[in-house]
């Protein structure tokens, strides 16, 4: 049989590599209500700074889902304030292709959607 010999060091590094690529998060609890319609409800969030860059530079992203079909689309940005243009620009792309009004945008309340612009124009719209 052919057994392995770490030093501490590399046991400690693989050890630890192998805790991160183990993490778990806790499954959020599901809401009783779901959309049933196209763009009833669409989910977004923004990541980052992300360690490696885009080739433009770019060190974050946000995402956007419609919670329905579960068709999911997203930009890398520059800055994270950014988050309210690029939902301008999905809003105008979703829908004009669906000819429906987006209902309801769910995030997890970061700061980049509780800005007083993104949050007055939510409340008009």
């Amino acid at each position: 049989m052919w057994v392995e010999q770490y030093s501490e060091t590399e046991r400690k590094a693989r050890c630890e590599d192998c805790v991160q690529g183990s993490l778990s998060c806790k499954t959020f609890a599901h809401t009783q209500h779901t959309a049933t319609k196209v763009l009833e409800r669409i989910q977004s969030d923004v990541c980052g700074p992300v360690k490696t860059a885009s080739l433009c530079k770019r060190r974050y992203f946000v995402l956007f889902t419609h919670e329905y079909t579960r068709y999911t689309t997203g930009c890398f940005m520059q800055h994270k304030s950014k988050a309210f243009d690029y939902f301008l620009k999905f809003k105008a792309d979703a829908q004009k292709a669906i000819c429906k009004k987006i209902q309801l945008l769910r995030s997890d309340g970061g700061g980049e959607y509780q800005s007083k612009k993104f949050l007055d124009y939510l409340r008009i719209h």
